[in-house]
């Protein structure tokens, strides 16, 4: 699904989430969210890192981080806070 997305749009980013993650990140406007799955187009920065147990795939003309499926909410939000950080990923460009 996020494939379809991105080739469709291109978009600066596909993000795939349970509501938990929202309630628990609490990020909002222009700030990249927490999602089991997460593609970022290149445009809004180099992604090459990831926390420990999200794989990192090339799709399109972009990144695409994905979250085991048997993770909790809380586990996702920690993995992908991380993987920003690694990345001096936070905000979409505006």
């Amino acid at each position: 699904m996020v494939e379809a997305m991105v080739e469709a749009w291109s978009p600066l980013q596909v993000d795939l989430s349970i509501p938990d993650l929202f309630k628990i990140a609490r990020r909002g406007g222009w700030k990249i969210p927490p999602a089991n799955r997460l593609w970022l187009a290149a445009e809004v920065g180099a992604a090459d890192e990831a926390a420990e147990g999200v794989a990192v795939s090339r799709l399109g003309d972009g990144t695409l981080f994905s979250a085991p499926d048997d993770w909790d909410a809380q586990r996702v939000v920690d993995a992908m806070a991380e993987t920003r950080e690694r990345n001096g990923l936070d905000v979409l460009p505006h």
